[in-house]
């Protein structure tokens, strides 16, 4: 998928539109794109008659393939499955502190504020670095990212251009 179908492919994610979103994406999965699957991991349709657990599975596999063909924002929905143990991923914290990690590297905002957290307190395995896990979680602020202000305030170590 180029830039301008994600686009158009997240806008009808927002708007909740899975029919259209699925219309706009199956040319996509049949060429195996890792955004499509992306995509096709977060809806159901009533007529596919899906259990919950089917869908789960579902869900579970097209974001896997997704976040191995380094859809970022697929590395930080697999990364908060396994932190949660949400969709059939096993709880696995590690790892996924690991995808979340992947994902903030690659730019994904939501990412960037828990992994930089994860620095900040070396918490999953992660070395302890203060500077750039505040780095990280600024970069997130910039993005704009709820609750992150609040964040930094609680900690005070909100810029002071912020306050």
């Amino acid at each position: 998928m180029d830039e301008e179908s994600r686009k158009k492919a997240f806008e009808l994610h927002e708007e909740g539109d899975a029919s259209a979103l699925f219309e706009f994406i199956q040319p996509f999965l049949e060429k195996d794109d890792p955004y499509a699957h992306y995509f096709y991991s977060r809806f159901s349709l009533r007529e596919w008659n899906e259990s919950h657990e089917e869908f789960e599975r579902r869900s579970l596999k097209h974001l896997q393939i997704a976040a191995d063909r380094g859809v970022r924002e697929a590395k930080f929905a697999l990364g908060c499955d396994h932190m949660f143990g949400d969709f059939y991923a096993e709880v696995n914290q590690e790892k996924g502190a690991r995808l979340i990690k992947e994902a903030a590297e690659m730019g994904h905002s939501e990412a960037m504020f828990c992994y930089g957290k994860d620095l900040l307190y070396g918490s999953f395995g992660f070395q302890k670095n203060v500077l750039q896990g505040l780095e990280y979680i600024q970069r997130a602020l910039e993005a704009g990212v709820e609750g992150v202000k609040e964040y930094l305030e609680f900690i005070g170590k909100l810029p002071e251009d912020q306050e």
